[in-house]
């Protein structure tokens, strides 16, 4: 313990951290003010994916005026002291007043070593909401902090679409296959219905089940925290659900948040029927004009992959066309000081991708045999 707090760096002129000092609405008040605000940073969905007792605010000022902030999530295993705390898509620093000084984004991931890794003890990973050609000297200021890259050859790569361009100019940037299916779509008889209640959640649910199901892939309980998180959230940062329905049942839908600069969208899911109208693409086009409207400058795909995912990757990039660009994430960081914890926690890691990769190939089997005989299907 005397060795970690040994290890503390101090903290910039005139600024200071506090750490679970925001409560009663007050985390919503120091993180409203920043550009880079995301559902990931907010204390509903903390809440949901952690346990309100395993989340942590932390916030940084200069001169009393609140210059960064970061949401983590604590993970630890029962008696054992060593963990994990997650930073996702944080810290926050970029101010909707245009100010995003690298200083304090300097200051933000040191206070969140400072508390977390040599207070805490804890293994501290960061996963910062940063482009790697908008990112600037970030990298260099993270490893310059202690922090070095984790799983340097998984970084995240997505496709954004600036939303700052007019809706013509989105439309007829689209990729020409990707407006014909939209057209198709608008000249079918579809009801397009979207809004914030939770009965449009329960109405998409069985669509993205259905969809999980045909491509072998076992259920995650992350809709299921994100819809929880949807009724702790305040009205203005709602998530959005935009569904079509045809013969009055719902054959396709997607989730949506407009939350700072940039517009994502969470799940997506289209059943049979949905296929044959062309419904996704009309729902994914209302989508994009909400996010829009909402003012967000740009529109996060959430995630390609052109190898393991190609299908996915085509229709993405229709939609995307001439409208915006193909990026990586800068990457997740983490930093420990107790060869312990690291050892500890790595290890637990291992055994859980064997637990679910073999969890993922039971799921396969049963879906072999369910489509066992039907033609066309492998």
């Amino acid at each position: 313990m005397v060795e970690r707090e040994h290890a503390m760096r101090e903290p910039g002129v005139s600024c200071t951290s506090e750490v679970d000092t925001m409560k009663n609405g007050r985390w919503q008040e120091a993180i409203e003010t920043f550009e880079d605000l995301n559902i990931y940073q907010t204390d509903a969905y903390g809440a949901e994916r952690y346990g309100e007792k395993n989340v942590s605010h932390l916030v940084v000022k200069r001169d009393n005026r609140v210059i960064a902030a970061a949401q983590c999530g604590i993970v630890k295993p029962p008696i054992i002291r060593s963990g994990v705390a997650h930073v996702r898509w944080g810290p926050l620093w970029k101010g909707k007043d245009g100010l995003a000084d690298p200083e304090n984004f300097r200051q933000a991931i040191r206070a969140l070593r400072n508390e977390y890794t040599c207070r805490r003890g804890l293994l501290l990973r960061v996963y910062p909401n940063l482009f790697e050609d908008e990112a600037g000297n970030c990298a260099e200021i993270l490893q310059e902090e202690g922090y070095s890259p984790w799983r340097i050859g998984e970084r995240d790569r997505t496709l954004v679409i600036d939303l700052e361009r007019s809706l013509q100019e989105l439309r007829s940037g689209m990729s020409k296959r990707w407006r014909h299916h939209l057209n198709r779509a608008e000249q079918s008889a579809l009801d397009l219905v979207e809004g914030s209640e939770d009965g449009l959640f329960e109405e998409f649910m069985p669509i993205y089940r259905e969809m999980l199901d045909i491509k072998g892939i076992a259920e995650s309980t992350d809709i299921t925290r994100f819809r929880r998180a949807q009724k702790r959230l305040p009205a203005e940062w709602k998530m959005r659900v935009f569904l079509c329905r045809t013969g009055g049942k719902a054959c396709a839908g997607i989730i949506g948040s407009a939350m700072g600069k940039i517009g994502i969208t969470m799940f997506r899911a289209t059943n049979a029927e949905g296929r044959k109208c062309e419904a996704a693409y009309l729902v994914h086009w209302r989508a994009l004009q909400w996010l829009k409207e909402q003012g967000c400058k740009g529109y996060d795909m959430d995630g390609i992959n052109p190898v393991t995912n190609p299908g996915t990757y085509q229709y993405k990039s229709g939609l995307c066309g001439r409208n915006g660009r193909d990026v990586q994430f800068l990457g997740q960081f983490e930093n420990c000081e107790g060869e312990f914890t690291g050892a500890f926690v790595r290890t637990g890691e291992r055994f859980l991708r064997s637990y679910r990769s073999a969890r993922q190939g039971k799921v396969m089997k049963k879906v072999r045999a369910s489509f066992a005989g039907v033609r066309g299907w492998r």
